[in-house]
């Protein structure tokens, strides 16, 4: 994980405590689901295609691909995606595989140099990117890195 001078860092799912507290990324999920009607269980395991996590405000989050659903949800490596808003309707119900970026360490180098809600980052965006927009905000509020 890494982490800035302040100690912050770019969380995932298992990071937060209302997931902590409910003992980790599938109890929380599945407590997720049980909250909302109609209450289904998704087989955790049995994965269809994949998703890319994000970062969305500091945070790493799979935004949901599926038409007309607007819903995103923390993302944790290694565990599925399911969305609690469309319960994955389009793909038959199943989960998705997560896949995070292979410069995940990178990106969250570079994000943790902006405020929290200046912390984002898509698939697709370059290093090169995220290195121009802090060299802006940073001329911008007279500092350099």
């Amino acid at each position: 994980m890494v982490k800035n001078e302040f100690g912050d860092f770019i969380p995932t799912a298992n990071s937060e405590p209302q997931v902590r507290a409910a003992g980790g990324y599938r109890p929380w999920l599945m407590s997720l689901m049980k909250s909302r009607p109609p209450y289904i269980a998704p087989d955790l395991d049995d994965c269809k295609g994949v998703v890319y996590a994000e970062v969305i405000s500091g945070t790493w989050a799979v935004k949901c691909p599926f038409t007309g659903c607007h819903g995103a949800l923390v993302a944790e490596p290694g565990e599925p995606y399911f969305c609690p808003d469309c319960l994955n309707q389009e793909n038959n119900f199943k989960p998705c595989n997560v896949v995070f970026p292979e410069k995940k360490e990178v990106i969250e180098t570079l994000l943790l140099i902006r405020p929290k809600p200046n912390r984002n980052w898509v698939v697709g965006e370059t290093m090169e990117s995220l290195r121009f927009e802090n060299a802006a905000y940073l001329a911008k509020v007279g500092k350099s890195k």
